[in-house]
């Protein structure tokens, strides 16, 4: 979280292709930078826990925790973006408005590092996509479709990390 990282998300947003902004790439996220998301063509995909959620959209973690469906959608359309808050049954957001719920995944996917297999999963699908929701939702399922693989093949939620979710996708793709 160094000057020198906004300066990077920046110049990510400005590019002409898709971008996914996960992490860290959202806590730089203010009014400028949500102006540039807006005017961009190529598709924006975010993807914040409840917690990040709650930082941008300046409210309280109850708040989205007890309101995801709206909120998502709302902010999706506000500000022009595919949204995907992850959670128990992570929501897909479209910028029209859409929403799809993610059926699959477990508590194994609650710990850090999680989040970044789900970016890349996302990104490799959204690069070969010709439906860029369907290849998000098609990613968030697979994320936690792994994750119960893994619960049903003897793991538990405790003992499942994101180099497990890598090792196992192979199995469930």
């Amino acid at each position: 979280r160094k000057d020198f990282s906004k300066d990077v998300v920046r110049k990510a947003i400005l590019c002409d292709c898709p971008v996914l902004l996960d992490a860290d790439d959202l806590f730089f996220l203010d009014s400028e930078l949500f102006t540039l998301i807006k005017n961009r063509v190529k598709p924006t995909i975010l993807t914040p826990h409840e917690g990040e959620m709650a930082r941008l959209c300046g409210l309280k973690y109850e708040e989205i925790k007890n309101s995801r469906f709206s909120i998502s959608k709302e902010k999706a359309q506000q500000w022009g973006v595919n949204l995907v808050l992850k959670g128990p049954y992570t929501i897909v957001s479209t910028p029209s408005g859409d929403q799809f719920v993610n059926t699959s995944g477990n508590q194994g996917l609650s710990k850090g590092g999680s989040g970044d297999v789900l970016a890349g999963i996302i990104a490799s699908f959204v690069k070969r996509a010709k439906d860029i929701q369907h290849a998000i939702s098609n990613a968030v399922y697979l994320h936690g479709k792994v994750c119960d693989f893994l619960i049903s093949n003897g793991e538990n939620e405790n003992t499942i990390t994101p180099t497990k979710l890598i090792e196992n996708m192979k199995f469930v793709f």
